[in-house]
């Protein structure tokens, strides 16, 4: 019997991120791009690579279709990402990011949807998630479209043996969730759609996060805020993280990175708290660097004291 593992993370939909630079963004001319580069990419995928920054061991989860995906195993290869592929007939989606040198921030990104899976390939990874024993568990990134109910499947088997965070949306958010995780994080305005109600306030995002708690669809609640910080809800209160200030360059990751973060400090025994402070500080350390870049432990712990922690709505 092989050792239980600490942490996984399963990505359905991964993308081969293509990155290019020019010099910047115009509408209406030819743009002509210097500098052009493949990274793996997806929500868990992502997640995965953070961790590794974090210097945590993890196995990352992921669908692999045809020239692409392979091109996406020999890169998480390349970087010592420990990853199980999971063999799918499409081929794995790529997408393009923009990044401009003259424009400040500017970026556009281009998510493709990807294919669906078939049944076949839903029964595949069924099996494969049947054979995961992990602490924790984390499902994160987009569901592959015309899939049926493989979140809700997915999370039903993972939660007989670990801790599933989940950091999806959509139809995937609300299979995902009406099997109970033990920790969601959906963004404001994934938390407002979900709710069905005005959640736009302070008050309205605690207070829709706190109805998933009482109806048992998840036991923490980590709503992100992007450049604001974090808010955590849990049946014992709630807490308020400010992030650092930052001069935010690019926004791709940082939510992953936050999420690496999070999973970090909890699989380590760590209070809600400091998780969500150490999650924050390494969404920010995300966000500062350019381009598709992920957060670092030594960017991560320089932010950390930047984070202001408020034990009550302001």
């Amino acid at each position: 019997m092989p050792d239980r593992e600490e942490i996984v993370t399963l990505t359905l939909n991964p993308a081969l991120d293509q990155v290019c630079w020019v010099d910047e963004i115009e509408e209406e001319v030819k743009i002509r791009a210097h500098g052009s580069s493949f990274e793996p990419g997806g929500g868990g995928i992502n997640v995965a690579r953070a961790l590794h920054q974090l210097d945590v061991e993890t196995t990352a989860y992921w669908s692999q279709g045809a020239e692409t995906g392979h091109m996406m195993g020999r890169l998480l290869d390349q970087e010592g990402v420990d990853h199980h592929p999971v063999d799918i007939e499409a081929t794995t989606r790529v997408n393009l990011a923009v990044f401009a040198d003259h424009n400040g921030d500017r970026e556009l990104m281009f998510n493709m949807p990807g294919a669906p899976l078939t049944a076949d390939e839903v029964d595949r990874w069924l099996h494969v998630v049947d054979g995961i024993d992990a602490r924790f568990a984390v499902l994160s990134g987009s569901r592959p479209p015309d899939s049926g109910h493989i979140y809700g499947q997915i999370t039903r088997q993972l939660t007989r043996r670990s801790k599933v965070i989940l950091d999806t949306s959509g139809p995937g958010l609300e299979q995902a969730l009406e099997e109970g995780v033990f920790l969601a994080k959906p963004n404001r305005e994934e938390l407002i759609a979900l709710a069905g109600r005005d959640a736009a306030t302070p008050s309205g995002l605690e207070a829709a996060a706190r109805d998933l708690i009482e109806t048992g669809m998840a036991e923490i609640v980590v709503v992100s805020l992007a450049g604001e910080g974090a808010l955590a809800v849990t049946d014992g209160g709630s807490v308020r993280v400010d992030a650092p200030v930052v001069e935010a360059k690019s926004n791709v990751g940082a939510g992953d990175s936050m999420v690496a973060g999070l999973t970090r400090k909890l699989s380590g025994g760590f209070q809600v708290e400091e998780a969500v402070r150490y999650g924050v500080a390494a969404g920010a350390d995300a966000a500062r660097r350019p381009g598709t870049e992920l957060c670092t432990r030594d960017g991560v712990r320089e932010l950390l004291a930047g984070t202001t922690l408020h034990r009550s709505l302001p």
